[in-house]
C-alpha cells in the first residue's frame, strides 16, 4: 500500500514538473513572437531601449491578462440561471424570451392578476412583436403529431 502511494505521488510530481516546464517553454516562444511583432509595429530595428522594453512588457502583460480573462470560466449567478431557464421555457412554447410567465404563489386569483398585468405591460412595450405573435397560427400538423408521439412515449 505504501509503495503504491509513493508511485502515485512520484507520478503526479513528474507530471506537474513536465507540465510546468512545457508551459514555460510555450510562454517564452509566445513572448519572443510578441517581441518581434512589437518591434515591427513600432519600427524598432535596433536593440530595445529600457523605456521601449518597459512599454513592450506592459503591452505583453495586458494582452495576456485579457486572454486569461477570456479563458477563465464564468460562474453564472442564480438570477442568470433562472433567466436562461425562463427563456428556454418561453422558446419551447413559441414565446419571446422576455415574455412574462405566470407564477404560482398559492393564490390563483393574485397569480392571474399579476400575470395579466405583466402581460399587458409587455404588450404595451413590445406592440410590434406582439402583433407578430398573434399572426402565428400555432403549431403545424407535424408539430402536433410529434408532441402526441412524445406524450405517448412518456406514458409508456
Amino acid at each position: 500500500m505504501k509503495g503504491m502511494k509513493r508511485t502515485i505521488l512520484v507520478g503526479a510530481s513528474m507530471f506537474a514538473l513536465i507540465s510546468g516546464v512545457s508551459a514555460q517553454v510555450g510562454n517564452t516562444s509566445d513572448f519572443e513572437a510578441f517581441q518581434a511583432s512589437w518591434k515591427k509595429s513600432h519600427n524598432v530595428t535596433t536593440e530595445l531601449t529600457p523605456a521601449q522594453y518597459e512599454q513592450m512588457k506592459i503591452e505583453w502583460m495586458s494582452s495576456n491578462a485579457t486572454e486569461t480573462a477570456r479563458k477563465a470560466p464564468v460562474e453564472m449567478t442564480t438570477a442568470e440561471k433562472l433567466a436562461i431557464k425562463k427563456a428556454e421555457k418561453n422558446a419551447a412554447q413559441g414565446l419571446p424570451a422576455d415574455f412574462p410567465m405566470k407564477r404560482t404563489t398559492g393564490d390563483p386569483i393574485a397569480d392571474e392578476e399579476a400575470y395579466q398585468a405583466a402581460k399587458a405591460l409587455w404588450i404595451e412595450n413590445n406592440h410590434e412583436r406582439y402583433q407578430q405573435m398573434e399572426k402565428h397560427t400555432g403549431p403545424t400538423k407535424e408539430e402536433l403529431e410529434i408532441r402526441r408521439q412524445e406524450l405517448n412515449n412518456q406514458i409508456k
